[in-house]
């Protein structure tokens, strides 16, 4: 583990080894999926453009995936022009609360995060923003939706993932190659994917490397990061130990007044013991800012340019 600093934050580079089957004997994925209430079979129904459109030299659509109950709607964004199929690879972005997957694509703007989406797309990527469903603009009406979840026998966060695995499933469609960054709600949602889905190859998690214990003891928090028994499977490292050997950067803000810091370096301590069973010191990442609960995104680029190769195959070996 090394310190590092660049540009007024501290970088911590705790990247470590491999863990397919040390985490997975340890923190089996049947049995997180089983305490997120996610279905053995999840599925998929059919997606349609609804609107495509060309802005300079990005090509964007706007995409509705039919399902019980309802429409799940996406926004993708890629270089005009640029196909590279299953060498192209697919980033899904995943959004928090009071912010849209418009704003990660440069379609709308948002006070707490930035147009990552069209920095990768520039950089050879297909990007895919999924929109969340339910309500996660209005806490209280998202408590009452919570509640009917549990009361229905699901989990809000489990409903979540699930539209995450149908995405996925998705952007299987276009590439072989897949990874993903969330931010907030979105970063919970991106650290469960991963765990539960090995066809993530690299995830990048942002503000929402807090602990679930301190959220246990601590102030009321939005009702989807609430999971009955989780606490009964780890705290945020167990649930991270699933996504090794795979790359992972964590970023967190020391001053976040939503996600505490509190917790978060000790976990990363944690989780760079599982990855050090591997002998990958280059694979996992802690970075710490002072932008509070933003977004910051400062090494997305990058990072994914050096797991996720836009031309040839991945760097990423199990």
């Amino acid at each position: 583990m090394t310190l590092a600093s660049k540009g007024g934050t501290v970088l911590l580079a705790a990247l470590a080894l491999g863990a397919g089957a040390c985490s997975e004997r340890s923190y089996p994925r049947d049995e997180l999926r089983k305490i997120l209430k996610i279905p053995e079979h999840v599925e998929t129904g059919p997606v349609a453009v609804v609107k495509n459109w060309v802005d300079r030299d990005i090509e964007f659509a706007q995409l509705e995936m039919d399902l019980p109950g309802g429409q799940a709607k996406a926004f993708s964004a890629r270089l005009k022009n640029e196909h590279h199929g299953d060498a192209q690879p697919v980033i899904l972005i995943f959004h928090g609360h009071f912010s849209q997957a418009s704003d990660f694509v440069g379609l709308t703007k948002s006070g707490d995060a930035w147009s990552v989406g069209l920095d990768l797309a520039r950089s050879g990527y297909l990007v895919i923003a999924p929109q969340a469903r339910g309500e996660y603009n209005d806490l209280k009406r998202e408590t009452r939706l919570a509640f009917g979840t549990l009361m229905n026998g699901k989990t809000l966060m489990g409903n979540r993932v699930t539209d995450a695995l149908r995405w996925l499933s998705y952007a299987r469609r276009h590439s072989e190659t897949i990874g993903l960054l969330g931010w907030s709600m979105g970063g919970n949602i991106g650290l469960y994917l991963a765990a539960v889905s090995p066809e993530i190859e690299a995830a990048y998690v942002s503000s929402a490397f807090d602990s679930l214990k301190l959220l246990a003891e601590g102030p009321f928090q939005s009702p989807d990061n609430y999971v009955p028994d989780i606490l009964t499977f780890g705290d945020k490292d167990r649930i991270a130990a699933l996504i090794a050997p795979r790359p992972l950067l964590i970023e967190q803000g020391e001053n976040d007044p939503v996600a505490p810091f509190e917790g978060a370096v000790e976990m990363s301590e944690r989780l760079l013991k599982v990855y050090e069973q591997f002998g990958h010191s280059d694979r996992l990442m802690f970075l710490r800012h002072q932008k509070g609960h933003r977004f910051s995104g400062s090494d997305a680029v990058v990072w994914f340019k050096r797991w996720l190769p836009v031309k040839g195959k991945s760097k990423v070996k199990n």
